[in-house]
């Protein structure tokens, strides 16, 4: 091997060492207020979190698409075994399965990612605030 090609793979190597391993912005612990509602960024759903034993469930409320029907969903068997997300696995009142995971922001609030089972689409994305 050239000297050239030593130097620019070691080179390549450093510098993708010391590069994070993704683009978006760095997640923080997560922090869950259990005590605490949160509210959707539009204010059309709202969550709970409860933990008991060290495990959580989450309750949530929701307007339907039409914001005539409302529907509601538990989230139980949630794994916090990564300290920075929160993944569970609920049932609405809709019959909607599926699974939603929990990562914290730097602001303090949740971003949440809901995949259905049934669903074809990408996944949806909530931003979560705690009420004041």
């Amino acid at each position: 091997m050239n000297m050239k090609k030593i130097i620019l793979a070691a080179t390549t190597f450093i510098m993708a060492s010391t590069l994070s391993t993704g683009f978006a912005a760095p997640r923080q612990a997560l922090d869950i207020q259990t005590e605490k509602l949160y509210l959707s960024k539009g204010q059309t759903n709202a969550i709970k979190f409860n933990k008991k034993g060290g495990k959580y469930t989450v309750v949530g409320l929701y307007l339907g698409k039409t914001s005539k029907t409302l529907g509601t969903w538990t989230a139980k068997k949630c794994d916090s075994s990564k300290s920075k997300m929160l993944t569970c696995k609920f049932k609405s009142s809709h019959h909607q399965n599926g699974f939603i995971t929990f990562v914290a922001n730097e602001d303090g609030s949740l971003q949440s990612s809901i995949k259905s089972k049934k669903s074809k689409l990408p996944p949806k994305t909530h931003i979560w605030r705690i009420a004041e």
